[in-house]
């Protein structure tokens, strides 16, 4: 059937939704939860949207108040969609909600949403967003391959997750990050530190991200997640500080019930990056971690990478993340030559005080000569 011979409205779970191809606007009405599109979970597929027919044109999408729950992949691939409005009542967006939406640069997420589904924004036009304080639950890579994605930022109320410096984290109940759900991907820092209270890497945290050249994990670190840090092209250097190597999620099929055909792909397509680690031994017989040990390489007198590099600790600390309150130093000022390279064990401390405009960082740093 033509676009123009199917019906323009009708209902979908317990609401309606009607299409106005005048303003290509799509609205959703009702008291409730629309039905889900992901054939696995729900039994219907995404050609199964009464409004299929019209994806492709839909500009705008407004769902109206009473509407609690957005369905799995309802707008999934609307590439004409800018603009969406939400309503108070709404409680969950599901799983694939708006993947694919490229023209989609920006959204206001409401105030009482407490639910956000796995690859909700996959692949969408964002160019940063606000998780509100009722957010007390965000599934795997919600933000996965938000290719313009620069920030994300979240109320300073909300229980659970946290922005530190653009990144979205989970926290513990006394306000420490312990993992990292998402780097934007088109942020622009060059450098990062994973701040040391952080217990995992989830899972496409740093998917694609384009500028990241080195990335520095402390020894807290336990678990990298599926594909952490999968098509970071620009990546050079993963400098690892702890001597027992994180558990390494692997990455396999949905459906594919083959254990043998699960695979490390932590740092898939990073075809420039060495990975640098104070035990060789320790890292190469570790489960799953083989795959990359041509890539491996132990800090040594002879090998002296990874550094802040020899020279000034001035120049080099002046990109990295204050790990107890996760800022980024804009400006570092530190009186001790470094003429080696100097394997940083653990920061004990960190004072920062302002004075002439100027942020004065005073370093003590638990240290070992190589």
């Amino acid at each position: 059937l033509w676009a123009q011979d199917t019906p323009t409205s009708g209902t979908t779970g317990d609401c309606t939704w009607s299409y106005n191809s005048s303003t290509k606007t799509l609205t959703i009405s009702g008291n409730g939860a629309t039905d889900g599109y992901y054939k696995d979970y729900t039994g219907l597929d995404l050609a199964d949207r009464p409004w299929h027919s019209f994806c492709a044109e839909i500009e705008k999408v407004v769902v109206e108040e009473g509407v609690t729950t957005l369905g799995s992949q309802l707008c999934r691939i609307m590439s004409a969609l800018t603009e969406i409005s939400l309503p108070s009542s709404l409680i969950s967006i599901q799983n694939h909600c708006f993947f694919g939406c490229g023209n989609l640069t920006s959204i206001t997420l409401p105030s009482g949403l407490q639910h956000i589904g796995m690859y909700c924004f996959e692949s969408t036009g964002l160019t940063s967003i606000n998780i509100p304080a009722s957010v007390t639950q965000l599934d795997d890579s919600p933000l996965y391959n938000c290719h313009y994605l620069t920030a994300v930022t979240v109320d300073a109320a909300n229980p659970k997750y946290a922005s530190i410096d653009d990144i979205l984290i989970a926290k513990n109940d006394i306000g420490e990050p312990t993992e990292i759900i998402n780097y934007p991907q088109d942020k622009t820092d060059e450098h990062y530190e994973v701040p040391p209270s952080v217990k995992s890497i989830g899972r496409d945290a740093l998917f694609g991200q384009k500028h990241l050249k080195q990335l520095t994990i402390h020894a807290g670190v336990e678990k990298l997640g599926d594909r952490m840090c999968s098509n970071v092209t620009n990546l050079e250097k993963v400098i690892f500080l702890g001597n027992t190597p994180p558990e390494m999620e692997l990455w396999f099929r949905r459906n594919d019930a083959n254990e043998s055909n699960r695979k490390a792909e932590t740092f898939l397509s990073c075809s420039s990056l060495t990975i640098y680690v104070p035990n060789l031994a320790n890292y190469t017989s570790a489960k799953n971690w083989s795959v990359y040990g041509s890539r491996i390489k132990e800090f040594t007198t002879s090998n002296p990478t990874p550094k802040l590099n020899s020279g000034s600790l001035i120049v080099h600390l002046n990109e990295y993340i204050n790990p107890y309150t996760g800022h980024l130093l804009k400006k570092c000022f530190a009186s001790r030559q470094l003429t080696s390279w100097l394997a940083v064990r653990q920061y004990h401390q960190i004072t920062l005080t302002l004075q002439s405009r100027y942020l004065l960082v005073a370093m003590m740093l638990l240290y070992q000569p190589l």
